[in-house]
């Protein structure tokens, strides 16, 4: 079965998630800074009249810090958790392309052994003459995650 991927830049890492979780993409826009609140969550937006919370993925994926003034995009996904919908934004250097990827061509991560936090990755895939790290928007952040950040307060 071919699945669709939106690829994307972290630092010097390709990343994809599948297209069917990704509400929109967003270039450069503001993000309303909310202290108190753990390193990874960057701030919120407010998008279509509803507040995200952004999460910064080059803490989150644990690669090195985001250089100010720096171009960025936001990636809004919607997941499920526990029958509920959550919407959240991951904070990325930049999105490339959407790519169709066949799923017997998905490698296992198990061999991973480096700095990046695994949880987060479904699979790797070769593309071209890079390799591509298929990630689970799910797991990038649970709503649970959002909701206990009392400073938030999304309910």
């Amino acid at each position: 079965m071919t699945q669709t991927y939106l690829s994307f830049t972290v630092g010097n890492e390709l990343f994809a998630t599948k297209v069917g979780a990704v509400l929109e993409v967003l270039q450069n826009i503001k993000i309303t800074t909310v202290p108190n609140t753990p390193d990874y969550l960057k701030g919120i937006i407010n998008f279509r009249g509803n507040v995200v919370a952004i999460v910064e993925s080059r803490i989150k994926f644990n690669l090195s810090e985001r250089v100010n003034g720096s171009s960025y995009a936001i990636i809004v996904f919607e997941t499920v958790l526990e029958k509920e919908y959550c919407t959240i934004g991951l904070l990325v250097d930049k999105v490339n392309d959407v790519i169709e990827i066949e799923d017997e061509l998905v490698k296992s991560v198990s061999f991973i052994h480096s700095e990046l936090n695994t949880d987060f990755l479904v699979g790797v895939f070769k593309h071209q003459d890079k390799f591509i790290l298929l990630i689970d928007e799910v797991n990038i952040l649970s709503c649970n995650e959002i909701i206990s950040i009392p400073e938030l307060n999304l309910e």
